[in-house]
C-alpha cells in the first residue's frame, strides 16, 4: 500500500529520508540557505580557492550541513591572462545504485574562457525526488578576470527569517486599512425568492473580499455565495431571498496600506 502515516508509531522504524525531504521542501521550497551560523558565506582565499563557511543549505528538501567553526575549501582552476571565465560551483548529490547510500560534495564546473561576456557552463540540475543517481545543484558563480577571481555571485538565496518572524512581519505590515464599498439595487416582490445575476466591477489595486446585503424595509435578505477563499468566483449564481420592495448588495474591496480613507 502506498499510503502511509509518517508521524506515527507503527512498531518499527519507518520514517525515511525521502519523507522528511518532502516535508522540508513543502515548507522551504526547492532551495534556500537557512539563517543559521555563517549562512554558508563564501570568501575568496586565493586565485585558485574559495571557502564556504558553516551553515545549512536545502536542495529538493535535502539538508546539507557544515558544522559550526568549520568550513569547506573549493578549488578553482587557474584563469587565463587577458580572458574572462564563469565557473559554477555546485553541490553534487550522488546515490550509489547498489547500496542506495547518498552523499554530497562540492564540484566546480569550469566555463569556457572568452574575451568578453563569458557564459555559464552547463550542469545537470535534476530533481532528487525522482530517484536520480546524480544531480548538480548550483551554489555560486565564480567570475574570473584574467588569473584573478573578480567576484562571486550566490545562486541560492538566504532564507533570512524563520517562519515565525515572517508571519509576525506580515501581521505587522500588511494592514487592510483602505476599504471601498459599492452597491447595486433592484426591486423585488414581497417574500419572493429568485435567482439574480449579480455582477461587480474590478477596482484597480483592490481585491474583492466579500459580499454583504441589506434592504430598504424589514430584514429578510440573505445571500448564499459560492466563493474561492476571499474572492468571488461565481457571481451569476447567488440565491437571493427577499422580503422588501428594494434591496442592495454591497461589495467590499480592500488593499494593503498604512493610509486610511
Amino acid at each position: 500500500m502506498a499510503l502511509d502515516i509518517v508521524t506515527s508509531y507503527q512498531g518499527f522504524d519507518h520514517i525515511t529520508a525521502d519523507q522528511l525531504a518532502d516535508f522540508q521542501r513543502g515548507l522551504l521550497g526547492d532551495s534556500c540557505i537557512l539563517p543559521v551560523g555563517s549562512k554558508m558565506e563564501v570568501n575568496i582565499q586565493t586565485a585558485n580557492q574559495i571557502t564556504v563557511a558553516d551553515g545549512v543549505v536545502i536542495y529538493d528538501g535535502r539538508e546539507i550541513h557544515i558544522p559550526y567553526g568549520t568550513s569547506e575549501n573549493v578549488s578553482i582552476t587557474s584563469g587565463t591572462q587577458g580572458m574572462m571565465r564563469n565557473d559554477i560551483v555546485c553541490l553534487q548529490y550522488n546515490r550509489d545504485e547498489s547500496s542506495g547510500v547518498e552523499s554530497v560534495e562540492f564540484v566546480t564546473i569550469a566555463g569556457t574562457p572568452a574575451a568578453s561576456d563569458p557564459q555559464d557552463p552547463a550542469y545537470s540540475n535534476l530533481d532528487i525526488r525522482t530517484g536520480v543517481l546524480m544531480s548538480q545543484k548550483p551554489f555560486c558563480r565564480v567570475r574570473l578576470n584574467g588569473t584573478a577571481i573578480e567576484a562571486i555571485d550566490m545562486l541560492v538565496e538566504v532564507y533570512d527569517k524563520g517562519i515565525y518572524q515572517l508571519n509576525k512581519d506580515l501581521n505587522d505590515n500588511f494592514v487592510l486599512s483602505v476599504i471601498k464599498r459599492r452597491t447595486t439595487s433592484f426591486s423585488v416582490a414581497a417574500s419572493e425568492s429568485l435567482w439574480l445575476p449579480i455582477e461587480h466591477d474590478d477596482i484597480e489595486g483592490y481585491t474583492l473580499i466579500g459580499v454583504g446585503s441589506f434592504e430598504a424595509g424589514s430584514p429578510g435578505l440573505t445571500v448564499n455565495a459560492i466563493s474561492n477563499g476571499m474572492r468571488v468566483v461565481n457571481p451569476k449564481n447567488y440565491k437571493i431571498d427577499v422580503s422588501a420592495n428594494a434591496a442592495f448588495i454591497e461589495y467590499v474591496y480592500v488593499k494593503a496600506g498604512k493610509e486610511s480613507n
